[in-house]
């Protein structure tokens, strides 16, 4: 059960167990994900960490009041880190979360990628970390 939390789990829950007690933990994580804000969000349409800011419907990005320059792509793949932070994201769950890939496939689209946003990001793009063999994970304090 410790490894499970210190892996990062929300919840644990060990056979044999009960349906009902199933439902109720699955209920409880649900209603607290409702009562929860989103961690880095000001409101509805923009996110903000530290020096960068996200307008979400604007599709525009800031570093230290710069703006930066950021494909359509690169935009999904900061966003999709930024709002998972703390939380080591597979390549694969990259590709078809992002990319809109089937599972399986082999290649180094996500790494060419994550490089070209941490140049960008500039001092920023060390919140994006690599955990070699699994992913990226961005950081969870700026």
């Amino acid at each position: 059960r410790e490894a499970g939390f210190n892996a990062g789990a929300d919840e644990y829950l060990v056979k044999p167990f009960s349906m009902r007690e199933l439902v109720l933990r699955v209920q409880a994580l649900a209603q607290r994900s409702l009562e929860k804000p989103l961690e880095g969000a000001m409101d509805e349409e923009s996110l903000v960490f530290g020096d960068l800011r996200m307008d979400l419907p604007g599709h525009r990005v800031w570093m230290e009041d710069e703006e930066i320059d950021l494909t359509a792509l690169e935009f999904k793949l900061l966003h999709t880190l930024l709002c998972r932070k703390g939380r080591v994201q597979s390549r694969e769950a990259l590709l078809r979360d992002v990319w809109e890939y089937e599972a399986g496939l082999h290649t180094r689209t996500v790494d060419t990628n994550v490089k070209r946003l941490r140049q960008k990001l500039g001092e920023g793009g060390g919140w994006i970390e690599t955990i070699r063999g699994v992913g990226y994970r961005f950081s969870e304090v700026p």
